[in-house]
């Protein structure tokens, strides 16, 4: 059995829906509507640096995902994505997406390995969206249909899709599906069995 390291109860005040780890940085999200920025220590001390805990207004936050060293972004119940950057001094966002989902939760989001710009964020609706950070104010780039039944208009189920090879393609679990499709729709591979190419629907033009 793994031996424990190291562990802490004093940054949340109720439970931790997610937690991204980059070279001795932690970022964890709560249920307490705080995002809280954290280092590990070569002892395995865990410190607090700094708490992010009014953009979501007392909203769950479900999930944060740092993009490097400097910049990361979470999204929850508030219907908002928000991305900060630890070189600012002030704890506010430096650029929200608001209801990529609408004005249901927003559960998800990751980046793209190679493309500093883009984010996936997934909710309540049935589309992944693909984001364009230089343009937030807009509707998603383009949205990913197929991996939810067509006759649902929503789903409770909490998932995470992945990019795969260099950002190239989405894989994604789903309602008794698992998706797979390149990022270029004139290359969408149809595959068989329980799994379902996507459907690519472009927001772009």
């Amino acid at each position: 059995m793994p031996m424990l390291v190291s562990s802490t109860s004093s940054i949340h005040s109720a439970g931790i829906y997610s937690l991204d780890y980059r070279e001795h940085r932690i970022l964890t999200a709560s249920k307490d509507s705080r995002t809280v920025f954290c280092s590990l220590a070569t002892d395995g001390t865990i410190s607090a640096i700094r708490s992010f805990d009014a953009h979501h207004h007392g909203h769950v936050i479900k999930c944060v995902r740092s993009r490097d060293q400097h910049v990361f972004a979470d999204c929850g119940n508030s219907s908002s994505v928000c991305v900060f950057d630890l070189r600012e001094p002030a704890s506010e966002p430096v650029l929200r997406i608001e209801e990529p989902h609408g004005r249901g939760t927003v559960n998800v989001l990751e980046w793209h390995p190679t493309n500093e710009h883009l984010v996936l964020t997934t909710g309540r609706n049935v589309a992944i969206a693909l984001h364009d950070l230089r343009r937030p104010t807009e509707a998603p780039t383009r949205e990913l249909l197929g991996h939810i039944a067509s006759n649902l208009a929503s789903t409770k189920s909490i998932y995470r899709p992945l990019f795969l090879d260099h950002g190239r393609a989405i894989v994604s679990p789903g309602e008794r599906y698992v998706c797979s499709t390149p990022l270029l729709p004139s290359n969408a591979n149809q595959l068989t069995g329980r799994t379902r190419s996507f459907e690519w629907k472009d927001r772009s033009s």
